[in-house]
């Protein structure tokens, strides 16, 4: 590593990286402020992991292994939610297009501490992630930079070497030489563990061996970017271990940025890059980033330098996201299907069919849009009417939440609820039939049956397949404060023949990174 060495980085600079002292054995998960689609929040209250989420003994004993002594405060601990796109499947993959995509209550957090002088005779990555392997991960930080590493020991995982990678290559280029090396030291390491809801089957070591859908590669990218930033002093105004250059840079952008180049390089460039951004700032509407963005960032021609400057670069980075309310009494319930598919490939075939049916295709996305822009807008509509005489509201929706949807239009607020339901029914047609237009299963017949049973039942607003559609998983809008809508969905999905409906725990929440 070039550069002269300079002042190094002294006990307070290290100590500004939020203290945590945290249970090996027992990973904790922070719970964000009051929601604030673009803030990180500044007080936060800690709940421990669900036991039945604990790391395995063996998590405990490597950390120990590994871990240098935590007195110092230098572990960091950052969790980012998961997500589901209500509205904007395909569409948002085009920049004309926006989407609506809520954040969950199910959490990918990261622990990131330094690796032990002398564990290793080689600068080092250890990364425990329980419900990937049962065993460690281990990368070599090459002597030519840390933008190069290789796989040691366990099997390679493409979303975490490469956010390792550029991270270290990224902040190497912005942070000065002498403080970037006392960061980096021996190595890192890492300890990552997801929410039970984000996995569908585990087998008996604890691996994941399929996922319910709810984002967790993108919250895993960003909780560890989150975590290498504030590791290494680069996450507000005035870092003390940046370049004097750039000191007062918007280091939460930067480390927005930085993570979307980290997600789109595992991925393969594709992608919307929304996920990460519900990751990040919670609850949103979002238009996405031009494609071409990322395509030249990792590209051959772009050295580690032209990327750090790009990241700084605010005008290149044209995604667009802006706080997005679910009305009061409105909830989320999701179903795990044991179905599957494979999201890629039906992106592909989605677009290979648009480009080949250009005026079929962009009509049929243009009216899709429209009663995506409706919902949104009636969801505003609601959340206006919540405001003005809650008490009135609150009545409204209760009384909403047992007779048929026929009845709903005698109040005003019944009204607009009754408006959702008609335009979200309206949305499944014209996915549906896009989906048979270009033989992918966007709402297979399965998914239907399901669908039009949920929507059957007293309380539910409405139903759909989240994102990309497909067989593996369902939402539903609930109405009430009573839970009665959501009880009644459980007996339903419960009893589904074969027994593959699975209801998940994860409810809204309006809340993207987060740090303890």
């Amino acid at each position: 590593m070039d550069g002269a060495l300079g002042e190094s980085v002294t006990a307070r600079q290290r100590q500004s990286r939020r203290r945590a002292s945290t249970p090996t054995g027992a990973l904790e998960r922070a719970a964000p402020d009051p929601p604030n689609a673009h803030s990180v929040g500044s007080r936060l209250l800690v709940e421990t992991m669900r036991a039945t989420n604990a790391a395995p003994s063996w998590v405990d004993a490597e950390w120990s292994r590994w871990a240098s002594d935590t007195d110092d405060g230098s572990i960091v601990i950052c969790s980012a939610p998961g997500k589901v796109l209500l509205t904007g499947g395909y569409l948002i993959l085009d920049r004309h297009y926006s989407g609506v995509v809520v954040s969950t209550s199910s959490r990918m957090t990261c622990r990131l501490g330094s690796i032990r002088p002398g564990s290793h005779t080689d600068t080092v990555v250890v990364l425990l992630a329980p419900q990937l392997a049962s065993e460690p991960f281990l990368w070599k930080v090459s002597d030519r930079g840390p933008h190069d590493m290789f796989a040691v020991n366990g099997p390679d995982n493409p979303f975490v070497i490469n956010t390792v990678a550029i991270c270290l290559s990224v902040l190497r280029d912005l942070l000065r030489p002498d403080a970037f090396r006392q960061c980096l030291g021996a190595g890192l390491v890492i300890h990552s563990q997801g929410d039970p809801e984000f996995y569908s089957d585990i087998d008996e070591h604890g691996v994941a061996k399929s996922k319910t859908g709810l984002g967790s590669s993108a919250a895993v990218v960003s909780a560890l970017v989150g975590c290498m930033f504030r590791y290494f002093g680069a996450l507000e105004s005035g870092s003390t271990t940046a370049k004097p250059e750039f000191a007062d840079s918007d280091w939460m952008n930067i480390c927005h940025r930085t993570a979307q180049l980290c997600h789109s390089a595992a991925q393969g460039k594709v992608g919307s890059g929304f996920d990460v951004s519900a990751a990040f700032f919670g609850s949103q509407v979002y238009r996405r980033l031009s494609s071409e963005v990322l395509s030249r960032l990792l590209g051959p021609s772009m050295t580690p330098a032209l990327v750090a400057s790009s990241l700084l670069d605010g005008t290149l980075w044209d995604m667009e996201s802006s706080p997005v309310e679910i009305p009061a009494l409105v909830t989320l319930v999701l179903a795990d299907i044991r179905g599957g598919s494979s999201t890629p490939g039906m992106v592909r075939q989605v677009l290979q069919w648009r480009a080949a049916c250009p005026q079929e295709a962009n009509s049929m996305w243009a009216s899709i849009a429209l009663l995506n822009d409706k919902v949104r807008a009636l969801f505003v509509k609601l959340s206006d009417l919540a405001k003005v005489d809650f008490s009135a509201y609150r009545r409204d929706v209760n009384a909403c939440a047992e007779p048929c949807p026929e009845e709903w239009a005698a109040t005003e607020v019944g009204s607009v609820l009754a408006d959702i339901r008609v335009t979200f029914e309206a949305i499944r047609r014209n996915m549906k039939a896009m989906g048979e237009q270009c033989s992918v299963g966007i709402e297979p017949d399965s998914q239907t049956m399901l669908l039009d049973k949920t929507m059957s039942v007293p309380g539910v607003l409405c139903a759909g397949v989240p994102g990309a559609g497909g067989y593996d998983a369902a939402f539903a809008l609930c109405l009430g404060e009573h839970g009665t809508a959501r009880a009644r969905l459980a007996s339903l999905w419960s009893s589904w023949p074969g027994s593959t409906v699975t209801m998940l725990p994860a409810t809204i929440v309006s809340r993207g990174l987060t740090f303890l």
